[in-house]
């Protein structure tokens, strides 16, 4: 039994012009043929960007009895709500969009943060190859569409992609044009690198949520004995102000098991450019999580 303290909801948005969306995604949680929960997402700074390619979003409201009785609400705060994973095993995910402002989705990331750690939930990627667009307006789109379940994996689990999850800051400035990398270093080598071209009117004070192949499949206990460390590195000159960097590692296909590998929910450590200064450094370490 863990103790749920924050619920996230990361979507990035397929690669067309009008793709973005103004409207908020909701979550149900159903169980044999009853919807037992219901999850209302909110943007991290409790507003919606106009036309955002991506969003972060905060569940500010769980229901968890969703049988109307007279004069009772069933929202609470996420604060305090208590979870059992193993009462999710039955339960089926659908992500829905609370408005008219059709989405076209790519990617849409659930996870939770508890009292026992970084919890991942569910998880749908490439949905742009299928066309997907979410709409309340029948005529633009679908309502809501499956979010499948992801697993816990093993520390001995094959490991063959990563997800990052990637924020800007939203002080003015915050955003980058600037290309970054992120690195796996393990034994003083470098042994995984991928490059990220971030576009600013997609990045600016969002977030990216982006999948990575690895060259080779990995362990998470391999790269906790050989002390491996993620290190994110600027490709320009163009500051960039992160405000999280979270990497998860999973295994291919479905059902997906998911680790997160590096979780930095609350950045402090400065800027990112190629070009030193006392605002930040070129590059920054992170060490896994344990």
């Amino acid at each position: 039994m863990a103790t749920l303290q924050k619920v996230f909801l990361a979507v990035f948005s397929g690669n067309k012009k009008w793709g973005g969306t103004k409207s908020r995604m909701y979550v149900v949680g159903n169980r044999q043929d009853r919807d037992e929960l219901y999850l209302t997402f909110f943007t991290d700074r409790d507003r919606l960007e106009v036309n955002g390619r991506s969003h972060l979003f905060v569940c500010l409201h769980v229901l968890t009895d969703l049988v109307p009785r007279q004069g009772k609400t069933y929202a609470w705060d996420t604060d305090g709500t208590t979870i059992d994973g193993a009462d999710l095993s039955d339960v089926y995910f659908r992500l829905g969009i609370a408005g008219s402002d059709a989405w076209v989705a790519r990617h849409a990331f659930m996870w939770a943060e508890t009292d026992d750690g970084v919890v991942p939930l569910a998880l749908a990627t490439d949905l742009d190859d299928d066309n997907i667009v979410l709409s309340s307006d029948g005529r633009e789109g679908l309502g809501s569409i499956p979010l499948p379940k992801v697993g816990r994996a093993r520390g001995d689990t094959q490991l063959d992609q990563l997800l990052l999850v990637a924020g800007t800051g939203g002080a003015s400035g915050a955003e980058s044009d600037s290309p970054f990398e992120v690195v796996i270093v393990e034994n003083g080598q470098e042994i995984e690198s991928f490059r990220i071209d971030p576009e600013r009117k997609r990045f600016n004070g969002r977030t990216l949520v982006q999948v990575l192949d690895l060259s080779q499949s990995r362990r998470q206990n391999d790269l906790l004995r050989t002390g491996a460390q993620v290190i994110v590195r600027s490709l320009g000159n163009d500051w960039w102000h992160p405000s999280r960097v979270h990497v998860f590692g999973m295994t291919r296909g479905a059902p997906r098991a998911m680790v997160p590998l590096v979780y930095q929910p609350g950045w402090d450590l400065g800027g990112i450019s190629a070009e030193a200064s006392d605002s930040g450094a070129p590059e920054v370490t992170l060490d896994l999580v344990q």
